[in-house]
């Protein structure tokens, strides 16, 4: 039996939809490892970020500590000179 124009129109359509539904799917697995190689770019300028935020804390932490004995050593030195002043009258 030979199949009528419908039926060849309706096969072709369906092979059609097929092959469009692969290529929607390739586009899809395209995009997917795109934005999965753009977050994980973004991820390490983060990370990047987060490393020089810890050192420059620590990096402040050290100033302070530093200002903290200056100041209590220039505290303790003042102190001296006015025990030696007191005594040398």
């Amino acid at each position: 039996m030979a199949e009528t124009k419908l039926e060849q129109l309706t096969r072709q359509t369906e092979l059609d939809l097929a092959l469009v539904r692969k290529d929607v799917e390739a586009i899809r697995r395209d995009i997917d490892s795109a934005n999965l190689a753009q977050l994980r770019e973004r991820l390490a300028v983060l990370e990047d970020r987060v490393t020089e935020l810890k050192k420059m804390r620590e990096e402040s932490d050290k100033r302070y500590w530093q200002f903290v004995v200056l100041f209590v050593g220039g505290l303790i030195t003042l102190g001296i000179n006015l025990v030696v002043s007191f005594v040398r009258k």
